[in-house]
C-alpha cells in the first residue's frame, strides 16, 4: 500500500509498469513495487530519529512503536479510514482514551486549549458529550495528519510530533492492561513480558472492553497463558494476525 500511495501521488514513476504500477485497490502491483523498492525504504526510515527519540523518552522498545506503524498506516497516514482512524497510528477517537486517563498533562493541556482553562473534573468524569469534543479536538490539533494544502496530503511536521504522543499511548495502553490484570488476580509481574506486550497491542488496537472478557473468562486457576487468553476472545476481538504481523 505504501508503494501504491508513492506511485498515485507521482513521488514514483511506474508508468511503463503494466496499469500503471498499480491494482484495483491502490497498493502496487509486482512491477510498482519494484520500481517503487528505494523509495519505500527511504519514506519509512524518514521518521527513525523522531520515533528513537520517543522510545528513549518514554522508555518502550523502538521496534515495537516503528511495526506498529507500519501495520496500522504503513507510515501513509490516510485523509479518510472505516471506521475512522487517524494519524500514522490509525488510532480511532475512544483509542485516544487511555492517553486522557493515563497522562493528566496531556489531558489538562487540552483542557486549557479547547476551554481556555484546566478542566475541573477528571476526563472520566466528564459528560461523554464532552469527552468526544475533547478527543476530537485533540485529535484534530495533533494526531490527524491529512492535509489538502500539504504536499502528498500529508502534514509531515504533524506526523513526526505525533510519534511521541503515540509512544505514550502504546505506554497508557500497558498501564491500563496492567490495571485489568491486577484487578482480576493476574499480577502483571508473573506474566511473561513478551505476552505483556501481546496484551497492549491487544488493548490498542481492539480495546479494553475485548482485553477484560477475555482475562474474565479464563480460567484463573490455570494462570495465564497467551493461548488460553486467545481461546476466549470472540470474533470480534481476534488479535493473532495483527499480533503477529507485529511482534514476528
Amino acid at each position: 500500500m505504501l508503494a501504491g500511495s508513492l506511485i498515485s501521488k507521482g513521488i514514483v514513476n511506474a508508468s511503463d509498469c503494466q496499469d500503471a504500477g498499480l491494482t484495483g485497490d491502490g497498493s502496487a502491483n509486482t512491477c510498482g513495487m519494484e520500481k517503487a523498492y528505494l523509495q519505500v525504504i527511504e519514506w519509512q526510515n524518514q521518521f527513525d530519529p523522531d520515533i528513537i527519540t520517543a522510545a528513549i523518552e518514554n522508555e518502550i522498545p523502538a521496534q515495537v512503536i516503528k511495526r506498529l506503524f507500519a501495520q496500522e498506516s504503513q507510515f501513509w497516514p490516510q485523509a479518510l479510514l472505516s471506521p475512522r482512524a487517524y494519524g500514522i497510528g490509525s488510532v480511532t477517537s475512544q483509542g485516544v482514551e487511555p492517553l486522557f486517563m493515563w497522562y493528566e498533562s496531556v489531558y489538562q493541556n487540552t483542557c486549557i486549549e479547547y476551554y481556555a482553562q484546566p478542566c475541573a473534573l477528571p476526563y472520566y468524569s466528564l459528560p461523554y458529550t464532552e469527552q468526544q469534543e475533547l478527543r476530537g479536538y485533540f485529535i484534530s490539533r495533533n494526531i490527524h495528519a491529512y492535509c489538502e494544502t500539504c504536499p502528498y496530503g500529508i502534514d509531515l511536521e504533524k506526523t513526526r510530533k505525533s510519534i511521541d504522543l503515540f509512544a505514550k499511548l502504546i505506554v497508557a495502553n500497558c498501564s491500563q492492561v496492567d490495571l485489568i490484570l491486577d484487578n482480576h488476580g493476574f499480577p502483571p509481574q508473573e506474566i511473561p513480558y513478551e505476552d505483556l506486550w501481546r496484551l497492549t497491542l491487544a488493548n490498542y488496537t481492539v480495546g479494553a472492553g475485548c482485553v477484560i472478557n477475555g482475562v474474565t473468562t479464563m480460567d484463573l486457576s490455570s494462570g495465564f497463558t497467551w493461548s488460553s487468553f486467545v481461546n476466549t476472545l470472540d470474533s470480534g476481538c481476534y488479535v493473532d494476525i495483527y499480533l503477529n504481523n507485529i511482534t514476528r
